[in-house]
Formats: C-alpha cells, sequence, structure tokens
C-alpha cells in the first residue's frame, strides 16, 4: 500500500504539470516449462520463446492507446542508462535501487505459462478436439526514481478455441487453430497487464455524468469494451501516515454499477444499471459480472461439449 501510494502521488505530480507519466518497458523474460503443445510446435520449426517477443509489443501498443503515459520501449531504456553512466544489471536493462532521470516507472515480467492443452473425444464417426490456450505472466512495476517495486500481480488468460475435427478418420483444422488461440490468449493478456497497470497508476474515472444520466468515463478502447461492468465509488478522506506524512489510502464507499455501452479511441460512455448518486472524479473498477441491456446478471451459458 506504501508503495503504490507513492507511485500515485508521483503519477498525480506528473498530471498537476499538464504532463503525462513517463513508464518504460523492459524485459518480460521467457520462464514456462515447456508444454506438449511447443514440443509440437518445435517439430513445425516454431520457437514459442520467439513467439512471446510479439508480447512486449503488444504491452507497448496497449499502454499508448490508453494516452496516460509516454511509454518508453526496452530499446531507449537501456540508452537512458547508459547515457547516465548506469550500469545494466538485470532482464529490464534496469538495476534496482537506482534512479533514471526522465523516466517514472518500469514495467517488467516473467511469462511462467504458455502453452494449449487439446482436449480430444470420439463419437462412433465423429471425432474432434477441442483446445485451451493459457498464458501466465508475472508483473512488477518499479518506481524509477527510488528503485522499489511499486505493486506486483499475476495475470492469467484462457481462451478456447475448437481445434481438429473429423469424420471416419477424415479430418479438417489443426495448427493454424493452435497459432491463433496462441496469438488471441497473448493479446488478452498484454490487455490484462495494461489494465493492472493504469488502474493502479491511473485508476478509471468518471469524466462527466450528461443530463440524460448517461456516464462518461476516462478510458478507451485500449482498456474497456462493450458491456464491461464497473463498480463505481466515491472516496472519503484520505489516511495519512503519522510517521511519513504519506497518503496510505482512502476509504471508499460504494455507489453503484455501470455498464459500458459505447467505446471509442480514448473516452467510454456507460449507463447507469444500479445505484445513483454519481459524481465527476468518482473512482471504477471492472467487474467480472456479465448483465443484459436492462442490467439484469445473466449465467454464463454452459456450452455443450460435443468433442
Amino acid at each position: 500500500m506504501k508503495a503504490c501510494a507513492i507511485l500515485l502521488a508521483t503519477a498525480f505530480a506528473a498530471a498537476a504539470f499538464g504532463q503525462k507519466a513517463t513508464i518504460g518497458v523492459g524485459g518480460v523474460e521467457y520462464r514456462a516449462m515447456d508444454s506438449e503443445s511447443n514440443k509440437r510446435l518445435r517439430a513445425y520449426g516454431r520457437e514459442p520463446r520467439e513467439d512471446t517477443r510479439a508480447f512486449v509489443d503488444m504491452i507497448t501498443t496497449a499502454l499508448v492507446k490508453t494516452n496516460k503515459f509516454d511509454v518508453v520501449e526496452r530499446d531507449r531504456l537501456g540508452e537512458i542508462a547508459q547515457e547516465q553512466g548506469i550500469q545494466t544489471m538485470n532482464e529490464g536493462g534496469f538495476p534496482t535501487g537506482v534512479s533514471v532521470e526522465g523516466v517514472d516507472y518500469i514495467l517488467l515480467g516473467a511469462i511462467t505459462e504458455y502453452g494449449t492443452k487439446e482436449q480430444a473425444a470420439q463419437f462412433g464417426k465423429f471425432g474432434g478436439a477441442s483446445e485451451t490456450a493459457r498464458m501466465a505472466v508475472d508483473v512488477r512495476v518499479i518506481d524509477a526514481h527510488t528503485g522499489s517495486i511499486g505493486f506486483a500481480e499475476t495475470i492469467s488468460k484462457e481462451v478456447r478455441t475448437g481445434g481438429a475435427f473429423a469424420i471416419e478418420g477424415v479430418a479438417s483444422g489443426g495448427e493454424s487453430d493452435s497459432s491463433a488461440a496462441l496469438g488471441e490468449v497473448m493479446r488478452v493478456t498484454a490487455r490484462g497487464v495494461t489494465a493492472l497497470v493504469v488502474s493502479n497508476i491511473f485508476p478509471i474515472k468518471v469524466v462527466r455524468v450528461q443530463d440524460n444520466g448517461e456516464v462518461m468515463l476516462s478510458y478507451g478502447e485500449a482498456l474497456l469494451g462493450e458491456d464491461d461492468v464497473l463498480d463505481v465509488f466515491s472516496q472519503g478522506e484520505a489516511f495519512i501516515d503519522p510517521d511519513t506524512g504519506e497518503e496510505l489510502g482512502r476509504e471508499e464507499t460504494l455507489v453503484g454499477k455501470l455498464r459500458v455501452t459505447s467505446v471509442q479511441s480514448r473516452f467510454s460512455k456507460a449507463a447507469v444499471i444500479e445505484g445513483g448518486g454519481f459524481a465527476d472524479g468518482m473512482l471504477a473498477r471492472i467487474t467480472n459480472e456479465v448483465v443484459d441491456d436492462k442490467g439484469r446478471k445473466k449465467k454464463k451459458k454452459k456450452k455443450r461439449k460435443l468433442f
């Protein structure tokens, strides 16, 4: 909590001067144990570690699209460190405990799981297989002014897709489905990492409540999607550490819920589905709820497993 408070203080200070915070995207190491699907990819001359290099590019793009940060890529981050006479010491090209001038945060990570799992079944003449692509990343954000870890979290995502299908031994589908699933789960995970970073440094906020009751939110397509449900909170007085004078946090009160109805490049529109009294500046957090256009909770449909 203390480190997060420091990160927020840095972000608010930058905002006060009309500047974006600067984040450097460092290294994301591949530490996942090889799955059967990865071994299969090698049989086709593919290397999963090479595939994951695109993951850093996806995170970089997503962070830029939030319009909250000036983003420094890994190569440039190393150049800045060298210009300041700093010797690189870790996978991110950044030594902890050393201040890097002009950079507020450093994003580092490690891919701990990446691959697909296949499930096959046979019903008479019909057979097939479904695949679940899964990716997990341990993420940490470092305060570049102090070198301390501001926050760390594990992001894990799954994408399920149909694999091969066969009738009396004649098959269709296959390797292309695996590649598509791995690419999709990588993109979904990159969005999850971006959501983690921005929600800790620049939380989603209510920008304006329109006369017709529509609520404008401070993020667009980089973070939000249509039908996303968000809890909205009002904040009370800050709690201050009597020893350090740092803000420890604020008491939060749930005001209600919103459903995103329209997503633009830099902002979103939402409808009220529960509660009231929404006001500019209130915080909003994405939930895992699924609702219909009238705000009624829906149960996720269970798909019939044909194979």
